[in-house]
């Protein structure tokens, strides 16, 4: 998350490829003719207590402990296409068997976030650059099938897709890329209710931003308000919550662009001047749903947090105004004003757990978590692992 150009969430670097020994499996049957799915209404209230994490690592159980004793009940990992389809129709599930497994034996409900096609299904000029889609949204069907019918029953969730409103995520953000990604949002929807009629869609959230440059990135609520423009809505068939990444910068999350009451909210010349800066951005996408006529949706947030470093990342200098104490204190208010004031936020992810294990702390990442490379708490642990979490 940043100022004007949050970077995209990202997993771990990609892992060396398996030997052909490794868990590969062969393309699935072709999918079935399936009259869309009329999307559940979920029931509100804040009921999700979550966390991201790179949970893909021989440590999964160690992680998962970490989740629990905080008494979350949910994770959230992302699942990067081209490292689970490393060649055309074969699949390697090695990482993620023992992910689903370790958080399964723990207790705990999972939201896949699928991103990033293999570059093999891309169009040639995203190829080695650019996380985009596919060429051709069937692939990430085919693909969807594979993934949801691995774990039917034993993932909770997926979001479709993340911050395609950068053009690190997507390519250019252009006026055709809409309507690309409302048919990667179908595709990927009816992949899931096919294996799972259970499994929760969820649409991939955008990233605040602020920009509107097509090279660059869409601000999110413009780019929300044009794609509930196609087909009078059409996206609205295909998913049944939305996922926003609320950015709190140095502000707490009481705090608007009219009030920022927080002592901080204009340290290091500013991050107080755009809706983008502030925590409840989360209520100008959900009415912009309820503008377009779009209703019964829920909204998760499928990531949220503060940063905290001496040395933040180019664009991320508010982060060295926010304290670990203000971290834990933001992090808990978050929780307990969403229970409190919109009943149709129902589940909150925290970014993140443990990138200070992945990434250097001059990664913009890393300034995000709540524990440390050695895996002992910062303060923002100890808060959550404290704070009420009563369910609806």
């Amino acid at each position: 998350m940043g100022p004007a150009l949050p970077p995209p969430t990202v997993a771990a670097p990609e892992q060396p490829k398996p030997p052909p020994s490794a868990s590969a499996s062969a393309t699935p049957a072709p999918p079935t003719a399936l009259a869309v799915p009329t999307p559940r209404t979920l029931p509100a209230g804040l009921r999700g207590y979550g966390i991201q994490g790179e949970f893909r690592r021989a440590d999964a159980g160690t992680l998962g402990d970490l989740v629990a004793n905080a008494g979350l009940n949910w994770v959230k990992q992302q699942v990067p296409w081209r490292d689970v389809e490393r060649a055309p129709g074969k699949y390697y599930w090695t990482e993620l068997d023992n992910l689903v497994q370790s958080m399964q034996a723990r207790g705990l409900s999972i939201l896949f976030s699928v991103v990033k096609a293999p570059d093999f299904f891309k169009e040639p000029a995203l190829r080695g650059s650019a996380h985009g889609p596919p060429a051709d949204a069937a692939h990430f069907r085919t693909f969807m099938r594979a993934l949801v019918g691995r774990y039917v029953g034993r993932v909770q969730a997926y979001e479709i897709w993340n911050e395609q409103n950068l053009a690190r995520e997507w390519g250019a953000v252009d006026d055709t890329a809409y309507g690309e990604f409302l048919e990667l949002l179908k595709q990927g929807y009816l992949a899931v209710k096919e294996i799972d009629p259970n499994a929760i869609v969820v649409m991939g959230a955008l990233t605040p931003t602020g920009v509107n440059d097509p090279k660059i990135a869409v601000d999110d609520l413009t780019y929300l308000k044009r794609l509930l423009a196609l087909n009078q809505g059409e996206a609205g068939r295909y998913f049944e919550a939305l996922g926003v990444h609320p950015n709190g910068g140095a502000n707490a999350p009481d705090d608007t662009r009219l009030n920022p009451a927080h002592s901080k909210a204009t340290c290091n010349g500013g991050w107080a001047n755009h809706d983008s800066f502030f925590f409840n951005r989360y209520a100008q996408l959900y009415q912009a749903l309820l503008d377009a006529g779009v209703t019964g949706k829920t909204v998760w947030m499928t990531e949220f947090g503060w940063a905290v470093t001496a040395q933040p990342a180019e664009g991320y200098e508010y982060a060295r105004c926010n304290s670990e104490n203000d971290q834990a204190g933001f992090i808990t208010r978050a929780f307990e004003k969403v229970r409190a004031e919109t009943p149709y936020v129902t589940h909150l992810f925290i970014w993140n757990l443990n990138f200070q294990q992945i990434e250097p702390a001059t990664d913009e990442k890393w300034a995000f978590g709540i524990v440390r490379k050695d895996l002992s708490g910062r303060p923002a642990y100890a808060a959550v692992r404290a704070m009420p979490k009563p369910q609806p």
